[in-house]
Formats: C-alpha cells, structure tokens, sequence
C-alpha cells in the first residue's frame, strides 16, 4: 500500500521519480488519486505555486521503492 512519503515511479512517454505528498482516496467509480512531487525540475510556466506536483491515478503509479537508485525495470 502506497502511503505518504513514499518513494514511487510515475507512468507516462518515461518513468519518473516522485515522492507521494497526499492522497485521495477512491470513491466508487473513482479512482484514488495521488499527489506526487517529481523530483525533476519543471520550468514550464504554471498556475500553481509547486509546478513540479502534479495527481495522478492509482493506474500510473509504481511502487513504494525504499532506498535504490533504479525502477521496476532496470
């Protein structure tokens, strides 16, 4: 079970590192939602004060990995 503060991948064209900052948690036909910090630097103009946060579904998350420098596939 994915939790707060954990280390996780995000699914997308790559996979990224990103560290879970909150959760929603799912609701009927919804899925829970993750808020996850890329540990990338985004220098994309944004509206939101953390551009590099972004949700995501439980679908495109991988993980928690504890303490290793690689993913699920290396």
């Amino acid at each position: 079970m994915i939790q707060i503060g954990d280390r996780v991948q995000i699914d997308g064209t790559t996979l990224a590192w990103a560290t879970v900052v909150a959760i929603l948690p799912g609701v009927g036909d919804r899925p829970t939602m993750y808020r996850v910090r890329l540990e990338q630097e985004i220098t994309a103009p944004t509206l939101t004060p953390t551009p590099n946060e972004r949700w995501v579904d439980e679908g495109m998350i991988y993980g928690p990995f504890m303490d290793q420098p690689f993913g699920w596939n290396d």
